[in-house]
């Protein structure tokens, strides 16, 4: 498991990403944004956050990433923010040909929500929690349709069923709205 250092009240300290099952009520968690949030808020499937980064380290399995951005070190990126076409990663690795271009290796790919360029699917990039904001808007989609970015999750706790999608069996993302659009099954 990786470790990593968080600021929290002005003082480092240890966070792993394993660690999100918070049931203190008293305790608060410090978010990258400084906003803070109940501890038990923590990995709960709702985003309380901007970018959702109360969703991103849970079950130690990561969604998104983090790397140095022009506001902070070790700043966290949704799925949304990858492969934008705007660099937020000091580095650039957030649009980096290797994490962005679409090649026979990296299958599956979708159009990202934001450019409608094609871009490929990664584990860190499937199952965002869904972050709905300004008058019902989803801030936190990848792909502009929700069959590939809401299935086949990586963390287990994150899967609400399984249907057929482009014939295939595929587990399905828990928040996915099963009778209203976006309709991810075949049926």
């Amino acid at each position: 498991k990786q470790w990593y250092q968080r600021r929290v009240r002005g003082q480092n300290s240890e966070y792993r990403t394993s660690k999100c099952n918070n049931t203190n009520t008293s305790n608060y968690t410090t978010m990258s944004s400084g906003k803070q949030v109940p501890s038990e808020q923590i990995c709960n499937g709702e985003c309380d956050d901007w970018e959702c980064v109360d969703e991103a380290n849970c079950n130690g399995y990561l969604v998104g990433m983090y790397c140095d951005t022009r506001w902070r070190d070790d700043d966290y990126l949704p799925p949304r923010r990858i492969c934008d076409g705007n660099p937020y990663c000091l580095d650039g690795k957030d649009e980096s040909d290797e994490m962005c271009k679409v090649t026979d290796w990296n299958e599956p790919w979708c159009n990202h929500t934001d450019t409608n360029k094609p871009v490929p699917v990664h584990n860190f990039t499937r199952c965002a929690a869904n972050n709905v904001w300004m008058s019902g808007i989803i801030t936190s989609r990848y792909c502009s349709d929700f069959k590939f970015d809401k299935s086949n999750c990586s963390n287990p706790d994150m899967i609400g069923g399984k249907c057929k999608i482009y014939g295939y069996w595929s587990d399905v993302f828990k928040d996915v709205i099963w009778d209203k659009e976006p309709i991810i099954c075949d049926n």
